[in-house]
């Protein structure tokens, strides 16, 4: 019955078996160590699904062994010869002796049962691992907004998100000698971003993660671990947040730089046009001066045109007065040449008159 509900809604969101062996492959170093501190390897998965970790674990030389309600996961397992059965959590897990496994993993598994039950199993795997045993809890992440406000909630099972840190506190609180946060699936490219936006900080933190947690033991098997427990994963909230912050102090500063050489440039300017503003004024006032010279020379010109004017009616005044004179001249030569004329005449008679003895 590969088409239950919950087997066909984890095909679609959850991804193909490949992609989640390849994302399971995180925890290997918690786990191989146990070749050096365990002969009989044994290995516990709550809520196995499809059973990708059973088997990328049987590669590992563990014997593992799977539980999970949903009959339609189980019915890949079945199909690949894996050890499983149907059956809750913490039924399963209260089947096993005291100090007999050595990991109990759970994949998004402690989101669907109530912090009660998820309480109930961390107590449960404390008390069936051996020293130096591990407890893997992987489940989604509310540090990762997106997550915590939307995804979530988009399978229906979930009850509620749990926070790592009260996850760790309770691992912690109820016995286990050292917990490790591993903040997972994130996009690793985020990891060597700089120029960090705010949807990187909203939704780039790492969408899952897990805490392991070591059941006491000795310091020569817990030391054994100390290498896996110092890697780290993952990003965190604060993380993004703060180089999300580094990068708006950045382009603050860089805009503080731009705007204070703005500044400078617009004093240049400022300084540059009272300089063309003065130089303007002068001009100004250069061509003030000249408007007021060509003023006054055009009102000088206007007054010689008027004195030429009146000098030209003075001239013609006295070439009308010279015509009258040579017309008075011609007619007073006229009036002598007739008075000529006649004395001549006279006296020609006179002359005759005296020749003929009158």
């Amino acid at each position: 019955m590969k088409d239950s509900f919950y087997s066909s809604f984890e095909g679609m969101h959850r991804g193909d078996r490949e992609d989640i062996k390849n994302r399971l492959c995180v925890y290997l170093p918690f786990l191989r160590p146990f070749s050096l501190t365990s002969s009989d390897r044994v290995l516990l998965d709550l809520g196995c699904g499809r059973g990708e970790w059973l088997e990328l674990v049987t590669t590992e030389g563990f014997t593992a062994k799977g539980a999970d309600l949903d009959e339609g996961m189980l019915s890949y397992c079945n199909d690949l010869g894996l050890d499983v059965v149907q059956d809750d959590a913490i039924s399963f897990l209260k089947q096993f002796p005291d100090d007999s496994i050595d990991v109990v993993s759970s994949f998004h598994v402690i989101e669907h049962i109530g912090f009660d039950n998820v309480k109930l199993l961390i107590e449960q795997a404390l008390r069936v691992l051996k020293p130096g045993g591990i407890i893997i809890l992987e489940t989604p992440n509310p540090e990762n907004i997106v997550v915590a406000s939307s995804s979530f909630y988009l399978d229906p099972t979930h009850i509620k998100p749990i926070p790592n840190q009260l996850l760790s506190f309770l691992t912690e609180y109820i016995g286990f000698a050292r917990t490790k946060v591993l903040r997972l699936q994130e996009n690793k490219l985020l990891h060597s971003k700089d120029d960090i936006e705010l949807i990187d900080v909203i939704a780039g933190v790492s969408p899952d993660y897990s805490v392991v947690a070591q059941k006491k033991s000795d310091d020569s098997v817990m030391s054994q671990f100390d290498e896996a427990f110092g890697l780290e994963f993952g990003l965190s909230f604060n993380v993004l947040a703060n180089k999300f912050n580094s990068n708006l102090n950045n382009k603050f500063y860089n805009f503080s730089i731009e705007i204070d050489s703005l500044k400078r440039e617009f004093n240049v300017i400022t300084e540059e046009c009272n300089h063309l503003r003065a130089r303007n004024d002068e001009l100004q006032s250069m061509v003030a001066e000249q408007h007021s010279e060509i003023a006054r020379q055009a009102a000088e010109i206007t007054r010689q045109d008027a004195e030429i004017a009146r000098q030209d009616a003075e001239i013609a005044r006295q070439d009308a007065e010279i015509a009258r004179q040579d017309t008075e001249i011609a007619r007073q030569d006229t009036e002598i040449n007739d008075v000529k004329q006649l004395v001549g005449k006279s006296f020609f008679n006179r002359i005759k008159s005296i020749i003929k003895g009158n």
